[in-house]
């Protein structure tokens, strides 16, 4: 089969593969910063506008909710509006399945997922006030409180949320629905992540945001669960059967919610047990441990969890290439 007869019949798989080579060689952040501004950039400055416009205390909580609802309804309809006019412009643009690929590769977070936890595991070695300003800049969550295993642990657990709602999640969505589910998933799950439902008005005005979040990550949490254990097997001292154990074994009281699945997988994987303490209110004797292993964890265990997403996206990739060796079309291909 020759290329062009390649993106005829299978152009989304095609693009998938490219996406990935255009992330991992192209989109560092310090690259995307000075060159272009990031999509997701643009996206979150919308999504911070629309939240200081319409989540205001003196509302009630029906109408901060009433709000969230409106918002994300036009947000939705924003994303998959801009999604099928790029798609069908670029169907006339020679070559436009490059821009597809930049798109796609713009959206994922493989490559500033594997530079921040380097930067993050030198720093644990380094100091514990450093490690915790590394780990609240590429997390987004309160670390004040943490010690030098809960730093570590919160790596860990970062590095299982990157590779599902960063990386599987955009990839599932994009071979489903082309670039209206793309930017629709990336929303909608930036918004959940953006909107603050441990504050006072949050809760409220991101209802609906993080309900569609747990609907479109529901089956992405899973998929990209069987192949952290899948990864487990290829990857140096992990242990795929913890990790199946611990993917398939009782979550209940777990803090992150729909992220339980990939967390406890990696954990499992890693032979630790973590809890999930995004916040330094959310004490962790009082919540689920998921991972049946040690509460112990350095900077052995974010490198090692770094590995495992190597290996596990690596398993991805094959996959995509059986499927482009089968010849099968993706749903998105019939658009």
């Amino acid at each position: 089969m020759n290329f062009e007869s390649l993106l005829d019949d299978q152009a989304a798989m095609t693009v998938i593969l490219m996406a990935v080579a255009v992330n991992l060689l192209i989109c560092r952040e310090t690259v995307m910063n000075r060159t272009f501004r990031s999509p997701l950039a643009l996206i979150g400055r919308l999504i911070d506008t629309l939240e200081r416009r319409y989540n205001r205390p003196e509302l009630t909580e029906a109408m901060r909710r009433a709000d969230g609802i409106s918002t994300m309804v036009a947000l939705i309809v924003t994303a998959l509006s801009a999604g099928m006019m790029i798609h069908w412009l670029l169907l006339y643009v020679p070559g436009g399945w490059l821009g597809e690929s930049l798109i796609l590769g713009m959206m994922l977070l493989l490559r500033t997922y594997l530079d921040q936890s380097r930067i993050l595991a030198d720093s644990v070695d380094r100091s514990i006030e450093e490690s915790r300003a590394t780990l609240a800049l590429i997390s987004g969550r309160d670390t004040d409180m943490l010690g030098e295993a809960g730093v570590a642990r919160g790596g860990v657990e970062h590095a299982a949320r990157i590779f599902s709602e960063g990386i599987v999640a955009p990839i599932f969505y994009f071979w489903l629905f082309g670039l209206p589910g793309l930017l629709v998933v990336k929303i909608i799950t930036t918004a959940s992540f953006m909107i603050d439902e441990k504050s006072a008005y949050g809760a409220d005005f991101g209802w609906a945001a993080a309900r569609l979040t747990d609907m479109l990550l529901f089956p992405t949490n899973r998929i990209a669960a069987v192949f952290l254990v899948m990864g487990a097997f290829v990857a140096n001292g992990a242990a795929p059967g913890a990790a199946a154990k611990a993917m398939l074994g009782d979550h209940s009281g777990f803090s992150m919610g729909r992220l339980c699945w990939p967390v406890s997988t990696m954990a499992g994987a890693l032979g630790l047990s973590v809890a999930g303490q995004i916040f330094k209110e959310c004490d962790p004797e009082k919540t689920g441990w998921v991972g049946g292993g040690t509460r112990y964890a350095d900077s052995s265990h974010v490198r090692a969890a770094r590995r495992l997403v190597e290996y596990s996206g690596g398993l991805l990739l094959l996959v995509i290439l059986g499927y482009l060796a089968l010849g099968i079309p993706s749903p998105s291909d019939y658009f």
